[in-house]
């Protein structure tokens, strides 16, 4: 390389002088990109019109980032004699298209339970699909839906998923005003829980859980019962997390 401008200096992370004392242009495409963007620059040295490429950053720290990269073939006297280009760090970029990725996946599982809702027989049908699509949402590795028996004053295992026999018959029946869910199950709010605070949450320690969230289920404005996900390892839930699970 013979010039680079200040930003090249800062998104990977080398100095002018460095830059300046020969170093080669494939040193900042990481091992795995190197012998595809070798072969991109040959075909700019010979002159063709190659595009814009994307490659694997590599910054002098180790640090890898994504890139896209647009050249041009330097002619003097009709003779290609270098290239010309621009990089462009595309980490923002990619972040929005996971964030775009990750909610319109959200929109599809809502649009799926909501059509299972309209056409499901029975309760019990809707149940399994709202929980096994809960857990693929979310990533979860346990799920339950409990319906309240305001009668009987306890909330009723509907359907669960990825828990132990000798669990489920733990939480067949959970009382209305039961310490560990009366925020949920009385009055009407959520409960996420993370790290050692699940400790204090009935059966998750026996069962090795590290994080739960558990959300109040309403049909139009009466609330019916509650959702439960859970993780076996341990997992802080995110804001989005907290936000999709929120919403059933």
């Amino acid at each position: 390389m013979t010039f680079a401008n200040a930003t090249a200096f800062d998104m990977f992370g080398y100095t002018k002088e460095e830059f300046e004392a020969g170093m080669p242009i494939f040193q900042l495409i990481a091992p795995a990109d190197k012998e595809r963007a070798r072969a991109v620059f040959h075909r700019r040295m010979d002159g063709e019109d190659a595009g814009r490429m994307e490659y694997t950053g590599l910054r002098k720290d180790g640090s890898t980032f994504p890139v896209s990269a647009l050249g041009a073939p330097i002619r003097r006297d009709g003779a290609v004699v270098g290239v010309r280009g621009i990089a462009v760090d595309n980490t923002e970029r990619k972040r929005a298209e996971e964030g775009v990725k990750e909610r319109t996946h959200t929109i599809e599982a809502l649009n799926r339970i909501m059509a299972e809702g309209n056409r499901a027989t029975h309760v019990q049908s809707f149940a399994k699909t709202v929980t096994d699509l809960t857990l693929e949402l979310l990533h979860f590795d346990v799920g339950t839906i409990h319906l309240h028996d305001y009668n009987a004053l306890r909330a009723n295992l509907c359907y669960a998923t990825g828990i132990p026999d000798i669990a489920v018959e733990a939480i067949r029946n959970i009382p209305l005003d039961d310490a560990a869910y009366a925020r949920v199950l009385v009055e009407g709010k959520p409960l996420f829980v993370d790290g050692h605070e699940a400790l204090r949450v009935p059966h998750a320690a026996e069962l090795g859980l590290k994080s739960l969230a558990v959300v109040p289920l309403y049909r139009y404005d009466t609330r019916i019962g509650r959702s439960r996900g859970e993780f076996y390892t341990s997992h802080l839930l995110s804001s989005r997390e907290r936000a999709a699970h929120r919403h059933w």
